[in-house]
């Protein structure tokens, strides 16, 4: 009796037009999630913060000065980071006249200038040239450590074998571990070596994936310049049968910056490259 009374409720709140279906955008593949994703995240403060001073002059931020450092502040550490690669991502300005405006702010920040962009595929990401990668250092007044940020900016990615792996590495001589983070697509891979100056990142390469990863460090000095840089390794399939999943790595004694560094090891029908950036920064 429940059953018919459903069935008769349900047909007519259709002929009413009223009835509303759940639709999960997961499993139906509508492309609406991704969508929604984005206004939500667009949404976010820190977000609309760092679009907004993007566009500031260090005139135009003096004159609310007071209010942008508040609002700096205020926020937590992961959401500072997202504020960064925000800030940082597709900003026009010079590198020092970003390091001036964040300065006002009271947020040290140290990145070398990128005179030519790589352009970026459409396709199978299948050549550094396909991504702009850049790692750049930040900190906020009144904290002891430094963010060590790698972010990369990409085209889509049609052919995707294991998990890509990106490194964020430093001189573990000048600075030691505290924290490590992640955004969107990323999740941590091997923070075994996070005493020897090295931690592991995988990304999840389907699709866009323009993400950043964080490794948080305290000077070990109280004064001198350190250096840090990192690795982005991307597989891809050459072939429709090839192993997905994690990739498999091997570790280094020592890399470019003095600390541990690490290499990947090729599954069936994959194929992969690697690219780096570095950076210093005095403290």
């Amino acid at each position: 009796m429940l059953k018919k009374i459903v069935a008769f409720s349900l047909a007519f709140a259709l002929i009413l037009g009223v009835y509303t279906p759940q639709v999960n955008f997961a499993e139906e593949g509508f492309g609406k999630k991704d969508k929604i994703d984005e206004e939500v995240y667009n949404s976010k403060k820190e977000v609309q913060l760092a679009k907004k001073l993007q566009k500031m002059s260090e005139k135009e931020i003096k004159k609310d000065q007071k209010f942008f450092l508040n609002q700096i502040n205020k926020l937590t550490d992961p959401e500072f980071d997202r504020f960064m690669y925000n800030f940082v991502k597709d900003n026009y300005q010079s590198v020092q006249e970003m390091t001036e405006n964040l300065k006002l702010l009271d947020v040290e920040f140290s990145m070398i200038e990128e005179k030519d962009k790589n352009k970026v595929s459409i396709a199978s990401l299948t050549s550094t040239s396909d991504m702009d990668l850049t790692i750049y250092a930040s900190k906020r007044g009144g904290q002891a450590w430094y963010n060590l940020q790698s972010i990369w900016l990409t085209g889509s990615e049609e052919s995707p074998g294991t998990y890509d792996v990106v490194s964020v590495e430093w001189d573990p001589t000048f600075s030691e571990f505290y924290d490590a983070a992640v955004g969107t697509g990323v999740s941590k891979k091997d923070g075994s070596k996070r005493l020897s100056g090295s931690y592991l990142f995988n990304v999840e390469d389907d699709d866009d994936f323009d993400s950043y990863a964080v490794v948080r460090v305290i000077p070990k000095k109280s004064s001198g310049r350190f250096h840090y840089g990192t690795k982005y390794s991307h597989t891809y399939a050459t072939v429709e049968t090839a192993v997905t999943g994690t990739a498999t790595i091997s570790w280094s004694a020592t890399g470019p910056t003095g600390g541990a560094s690490y290499g990947v090891t090729l599954s069936q029908g994959n194929a992969a490259w690697d690219l780096w950036d570095d950076n210093w920064t005095n403290f």
